[in-house]
């Protein structure tokens, strides 16, 4: 059902927005961020780690309620204690001291955004525990997730559409989806791995997004941790 080609894609990211660090401030602001970074890595992944650091971030700047604000999602990719964390941090600065005010964005290396991932992953974890048999209550952790194929790669033979870029990251997936899902835009779906812990197992799904004509999403899940680690779908470079 999963085929997989691991190859890059180039990736071009436009800087934060000057007025939320001006000169002098980086440092104090690199602090901030990586505190906020952490919070959100042991929040999600129930995961502690003194040792957490930064070795990479990148920003998009957005919109405060439609104002001025200065404002940007920076994505903060954290290594420590054996562990690579990905997190989204949604930060703001109210008035001319740094007065900078944050919170979670979206989980991991995910293109959906905050209202997505609110719909689908209470449904990822009832898949998961439906399909792996768990029976607890507790314990929901994420920890990791990253695109398999970007929007336009993956294939869908029973519908006749092949990847747009065959020279990229794509996933093929052999499931019937135009005529139970009514106005399906194939050509904009794509694919991410979440890396889950359930209780006391890990559990790898893949998924599968496919935008709807009513701007809603539908996901298609797969469990693949039987896979082996090198057969796995390997990590896109994600659009931002």
């Amino acid at each position: 059902m999963l085929i997989v080609a691991a190859l890059s894609l180039a990736l071009q990211l436009p800087e934060r927005p000057a007025a939320l660090v001006l000169p002098g401030e980086e440092e104090a602001y690199m602090s901030f961020l990586k505190g906020e970074a952490v919070v959100a890595a042991e929040l999600l992944s129930g995961r502690k780690c003194e040792a957490f650091d930064i070795v990479n971030t990148s920003s998009r700047s957005i919109t405060v309620n439609g104002g001025s604000t200065p404002a940007a999602n920076e994505r903060v990719i954290l290594e420590g204690c054996g562990i690579r964390h990905v997190q989204n941090v949604e930060v703001a600065r109210f008035g001319a001291e740094p007065e900078w005010q944050a919170r979670l964005g979206v989980v991991g290396e995910s293109l959906t955004n905050n209202w997505i991932q609110s719909q689908f992953i209470p449904d990822m974890f009832g898949y998961a525990r439906l399909n792996t048999n768990i029976k607890c209550d507790d314990s929901f952790l994420v920890l990791d997730t990253y695109v398999a194929a970007n929007p336009g790669n993956v294939e869908f033979p029973i519908e006749r559409y092949s990847p747009a870029d065959p020279g990229q990251p794509w996933i093929k997936y052999d499931g019937l989806v135009s005529e139970i899902s009514e106005g399906a835009d194939l050509t904009q779906s794509w694919a991410e791995v979440w890396n889950l812990r359930i209780c006391d197992q890990n559990i790898t799904t893949l998924i599968i997004f496919i935008p709807m004509q009513n701007g809603k999403f539908s996901q298609k899940y797969l469990d693949i941790s039987s896979i082996s680690a090198l057969d796995k779908p390997k990590r896109a470079i994600p659009i931002f």
